[in-house]
């Protein structure tokens, strides 16, 4: 199962285990879960850039980010089997001090602030590496991924993944926002962004994440996969820390249900009064 290594086979045993390479074939929840409950690797490395590629790992709960990979390869992919997830519960949604403040300011109402889900990841892609500039692992290589993953056809040849981008705009100006994608009825975060050029904005980036799991709450979704789990941020929006196995059990029934009805084809806009009045 554990072929080929981004380490060469001359480094010494006292280095780190190699990160092992895994296969579209390999992608199979038997081996999936062979790989959990018996050996220590979390993260694996490919240069399989398909779309059928990916869908199979997001599917069987795996998170895929990207790196420089060994000499002459190229942006490789990295799935990462964690060993533990933050995993929002809907009951556990939680508003903190700072988001409550604006709730209370009447800011929503006044500057026409809207949640924009869209299935066109393109405008999402572009704030994300103006945010994140070369700190970014979004690559050419998995940018144009997002991009294929998202175009009509993979869309009708990818029955239960569906990527799915998010936007607070305050008026007409994008002020966060994230990337992010539904495998079954389960939704999962990849990557975010906010802006701090305006004071008033100062917490949007929290309440963007509130307003979202609003949405995805009232649109019927099982769960919200917030990845790793050592960000503070994340606990204070309510999520819990779910060890693999645990997660794992709970991810493929979600993984295995039908996409909630959002964000079908055209993307969809809510004021963000509504959607904290559903």
């Amino acid at each position: 199962m554990v072929s080929q290594s981004m380490d060469s086979e001359d480094r010494e045993a006292a280095e780190p285990a190699p990160i092992p390479y895994i296969t579209l074939s390999e992608m199979t929840q038997p081996i999936r879960n062979h790989i959990a409950a018996t050996t220590p690797f979390v993260h694996f490395w490919t240069d399989d850039w398909s779309p059928e590629f990916y869908r199979a790992q997001a599917r069987l709960g795996y998170i895929a980010v990207a790196t420089v990979g060994p000499d002459g390869l190229g942006n490789v992919l990295i799935p990462e089997l964690q060993e533990a997830y933050a995993v929002l519960d809907w009951s556990d949604l939680t508003i903190d001090r700072s988001v409550r403040a604006i709730l209370e300011s009447g800011r929503l109402e006044r500057g026409e602030v809207r949640l924009v889900i869209d299935p066109d990841p393109g405008p999402v892609l572009t704030r994300l590496s103006k945010n994140w500039g070369e700190r970014s692992w979004l690559v050419p290589e998995y940018v144009d991924l997002v991009k294929t993953l998202a175009s009509p056809e993979e869309r009708a040849r990818g029955a239960g993944f569906r990527i799915l981008s998010t936007t607070l705009f305050a008026g007409r100006e994008p002020v966060a926002g994230e990337l992010g994608y539904a495998a079954g009825d389960a939704y999962v975060s990849l990557s975010g962004f906010f802006r701090r050029d305006r004071r008033e904005w100062n917490n949007y980036g929290k309440l963007q994440m509130v307003l979202l799991g609003s949405r995805l709450r009232s649109a019927g979704f099982a769960f919200w996969n917030l990845g790793h789990p050592y960000m503070e941020y994340k606990i204070r929006l309510g999520a819990r820390i779910a060890p693999r196995q645990e997660f794992l059990q709970r991810w493929d029934e979600a993984a295995n249900g039908d996409i909630p009805g959002i964000c079908q084809d055209d993307r969809e806009s809510h004021s963000a009064v509504e959607i904290l009045r559903e």
